[in-house]
């Protein structure tokens, strides 16, 4: 692992019309305008993009769509996760078969695997679809229920997956990112998935972040990554707290529809939510961007040209 944070991978949002539908037109203004923002990729159909909530065909359109516009601009991971083992083999697939940079997945969704061996299993079952393809495992155990360590998967990995370049860590601890930063050195890609934990997650050799409010609050991390790298832990410590403060506010309407919110605020119209999500209102929206306002980020966003 590189000791240098080099890569700001941005997880987008998934734009939604009126009617519920995937607003695919929106794809492509919306890879420019993080493109001006300076990130390096995207990790598309994650979290952030309600992946699980989308069908497999609006999953490969978006992943069709995202082809076409970070072509030469922006590295495009696209999760494959899914519930059934003949989705994620049509998701790997069609990712593959469109030039994506890499697939990921996070394991077994709904039956959870307690025994490692079968959960790599289930990862290296996944990864195979896509043979000439990198494969990061997606670790984010407050979801997938994962009851593994990330460091003992990847163990395996490394014996059982060929395609295995790396993991998304999204998880507090950080005992386990330590070891993993200890076993694997350079054979493997750490990046850092919690944004309200990044400054911590710096003290390790990690080569980047994977984050959901990248989309907007990039330049802020920015200056985040560039104070502490710079031995200005006052300061680092100062802005990051700014956005750890945004943070609880979208915490307290819900995050991702209150990222879709900010996102529409700054030019950039995202919809609503696909259920169990819901969007905010019109009144919930307003109290919400005040409340963000207040935290003192808004002065380090960027509307979108």
């Amino acid at each position: 692992m590189q000791h240098t944070f080099e890569e700001f991978i941005v997880a987008p949002l998934t734009p939604l019309n009126l009617d519920g539908s995937v607003h695919l037109e929106r794809v492509a203004p919306y890879a420019n305008y993080l493109c001006q923002l300076g990130a390096t990729g995207v990790f598309i159909n994650g979290t952030t993009g309600e992946g699980l909530s989308l069908s497999v065909k609006e999953r490969l359109d978006l992943a069709d769509v995202w082809r076409g516009v970070t072509a030469n601009k922006l590295k495009l991971f696209v999760n494959i996760s899914d519930t059934a083992v003949p989705r994620i083999h049509e998701l790997g697939k069609h990712a593959e078969a469109i030039g994506v940079d890499a697939v990921s997945t996070i394991g077994p969704i709904y039956y959870k695997i307690a025994d490692t061996q079968d959960f790599v299993a289930f990862c290296a079952e996944s990864a195979s679809v896509a043979p000439n393809t990198d494969y990061f495992y997606y670790h984010i155990p407050s979801l997938s229920n994962a009851a593994c360590n990330a460091s003992e998967i990847l163990k395996l990995g490394k014996i059982k997956i060929p395609t295995l370049k790396g993991v998304k860590y999204t998880h507090s601890d950080f005992m386990d990112l330590g070891r993993i930063c200890q076993i694997f050195g350079n054979e493997l890609v750490a990046y850092y998935g919690f944004d309200e934990l990044l400054l911590p997650a710096l003290n390790y050799p990690i080569q980047g972040g994977i984050g959901s409010t990248y989309s907007f609050a990039l330049p802020l991390y920015q200056k985040v990554i560039a104070a502490q790298l710079a031995g200005e832990a006052v300061e680092a410590f100062r802005l990051h707290s700014i956005a750890v403060n945004m943070i609880d506010v979208l915490i307290k309407y819900g995050v991702i529809p209150s990222e879709k919110a900010i996102m529409t605020e700054l030019d950039l119209p995202m919809g609503s939510c696909r259920w169990p999500l819901k969007g905010l209102t019109p009144m919930d929206a307003e109290s919400m961007i005040k409340e963000v306002k207040k935290t003192g980020i808004w002065e380090y966003l960027v509307r979108a040209e």
